[in-house]
């Protein structure tokens, strides 16, 4: 019989390898206990799902546009420069997108910047439209409707 030496006696290589499977379980109950002791404060975040339906004058969907969606807080609404935006995939043939807005903090208003960026190959021009009083909340279930009609590009 195999084994190691442990205070005296000899362990066999079955006992060995119990006490090596039971470490993963001590540690992982010691994280537990250990996260329950932390006083971890949690920062809230707030948002809001704008989505909405891209159409042309003649009420057709248009697929393949990419809508760009910036935030700023509402005091400073009127300057110039919006957060980063967020990029939605391209609509689909049935002209809708769709993307969150996440923001850190508690909830607040904030207007919103949404661009509607026609295929370069088509027909239609951009367009885009300007929000104010929009409410992050901390819930994220509530949701902002934006539809756009692009016009037709100037020749």
């Amino acid at each position: 019989m195999r084994g190691t030496l442990q205070f005296g006696r000899v362990r066999t290589e079955t006992e060995r390898m119990m006490t090596l499977r039971q470490v993963p379980i001590a540690l992982l109950a010691l994280l537990l206990l250990t996260a329950c002791d932390l006083n971890v404060k949690q920062r809230p975040v707030s948002g809001i799902y704008v989505y909405g339906v891209v159409s042309d004058e003649a009420s057709s969907h248009v697929a393949g546009v990419q809508v760009r969606i910036g935030y700023r807080p509402m005091d400073a609404c009127s300057t110039s420069g919006f957060s980063a935006p967020a990029i939605t995939p391209a609509t689909d043939t049935s002209g809708a997108y769709g993307v969150g807005i996440v923001d850190a903090g508690a909830a607040h208003d904030v207007c919103v910047k949404l661009v509607a960026m026609a295929p370069s190959t088509g027909a239609l021009a951009d367009d885009s439209v300007l929000v104010r009083d929009v409410t992050l909340t901390e819930s994220l279930a509530d949701s902002l409707r934006v539809d756009f009609v692009l016009p037709p590009k100037v020749q």
